[in-house]
């Protein structure tokens, strides 16, 4: 079979939501008709009679899907917005649950993607072996899940949740929730970032202008993210819904109700990822770009008129006051709101990480390289380079480093 670069357009932009399904259908069969044979066009084709019945074509794709076992449905959820900031209302949204994801690939006829997906390149040695060291390190030494003794460390996937605004149509901007594997991230089959992330919820930011609204979706979504999260480490599925319905007979959930998910595979929360923006809106910090307080940890702040200057970040002093400040996750849970995000097992004040794309390379980050260096090099994370005539000479060996990585890794 010949290779076909349109073939591998057309497929790429139909699993990225680029086009719709009847038009994929007419390419496919135009494709077919210049005589190139592929098996993937060949059924892509045949989606609404060969076109006959045009409208029926998304119908057959889904009904070939569940001939592939992939039955995976969306949950409704309901949430308290106020409609264009004007109008309370509960709305009723579509949901991807965690733990339904990852049973729906685990149990359908792809083992090659669910390994890239949810593990990357690594075995179940490297897998066991990253959450041993996670259980010596203070941010996850207290999880509930890895204090199991008989949870299976080699089959458990790291969940790492993503949330930032996004504007889907003009000036128009949605939240959008989603989440990924840690371990999925690089090494894989599937190495593109949006092939391996899947969607939770989009919200219409203009439903929910006001803080206490914001608040109250963020305490709806963590509560339901947290009931699939049990659940994806438990390995059982659940008998009833998050509101105490029962599942309709002869549906997919009723099927696998409180029996074993996923071919024994468990997952469990890892980090939760945003950018400044963000860790403000979803976790209730209050510190972020737009205040003096640049940091939830330590308190260091931007150099301002007002502000304390013994608290400068830039302060490169031996002893600056920012590192005699720092706040532990017990501090935060005693003294400050609390985020609803701490109802998810696992979640505490350090695993709350930043985005990197837009805290350094875009975002404020860039200002604080210097700072963040300095910590590095009190922490030994440069003692294998010896020790060098002066701070310049430091300079010069890891700004070397950095070219050498940046071109290995092709990003140069």
């Amino acid at each position: 079979m010949a290779h076909s670069h349109a073939v591998d357009s057309l497929l790429d932009s139909l699993g990225r939501g680029r086009i719709d399904v009847a038009c994929a259908t007419d390419i496919a069969r135009a494709i077919l008709g210049d005589g190139v044979q592929n098996e993937s066009v060949q059924k892509l084709a045949s989606l609404g009679a060969y076109g006959k019945s045009q409208s029926n074509s998304e119908r057959d794709l889904h009904c070939w899907m569940n001939c592939l076992g992939l039955r995976l449905q969306p949950y409704r959820v309901w949430l308290d917005l106020k409609v264009n900031g004007i109008k309370e209302k509960r709305v009723a949204a579509s949901m991807l649950l965690p733990h339904e994801v990852i049973h729906a690939l685990a149990t359908c006829d792809a083992g090659a993607c669910f390994q890239s997906i949810f593990f990357g390149a690594l075995g179940p040695a490297d897998v066991s072996r990253f959450w041993e060291h996670c259980k010596r390190l203070d941010p996850w030494k207290d999880h509930e899940v890895l204090q199991n003794p008989h949870q299976d460390l080699s089959k458990l996937i790291a969940i790492q949740i993503h949330g930032d605004g996004a504007e889907f149509f003009r000036d128009d901007e949605c939240f959008a929730y989603s989440w990924s594997s840690v371990f999925g991230a690089k090494g894989g089959l599937i190495s593109d970032t949006f092939l391996n992330r899947f969607p939770l919820l989009y919200i219409h930011e203009r439903h929910m202008q006001q803080p206490e609204v914001k608040r109250q979706v963020n305490k709806q979504v963590s509560e339901l993210v947290a009931w699939s999260l049990k659940h994806a480490a438990s390995g059982l599925a659940p008998t009833e819904g998050f509101y105490g319905e029962g599942f309709q007979r002869n549906t997919w959930r009723s099927e696998m109700a409180g029996k074993r998910l996923s071919n024994g595979f468990t997952a469990a929360y890892f980090c939760w990822k945003c950018d400044l923006k963000a860790r403000h809106e979803t976790q209730n910090f209050k510190n972020w770009y737009q205040c003096t307080k640049l940091c939830d940890l330590c308190f260091a702040e931007k150099p301002s008129k007002k502000g304390n200057p013994r608290m400068n970040y830039k302060d490169m002093s031996q002893n600056p006051a920012y590192k005699f400040a720092k706040m532990d996750h017990i501090t935060y849970m005693r003294t400050q709101v609390v985020s609803e995000w701490s109802v998810v097992q696992g979640w505490t004040l350090h695993t709350c990480v930043f985005d990197t794309m837009h805290n350094l390379y875009l975002g404020s980050g860039r200002d604080y390289v210097a700072c963040a260096v300095r910590v590095l090099v009190e922490k030994g994370c440069f003692d294998s380079y010896g020790v060098p005539r002066d701070s310049d000479d430091m300079f010069a060996r890891i700004t070397m480093e950095v070219h050498e990585d940046f071109k290995k890794h092709k990003l140069l």
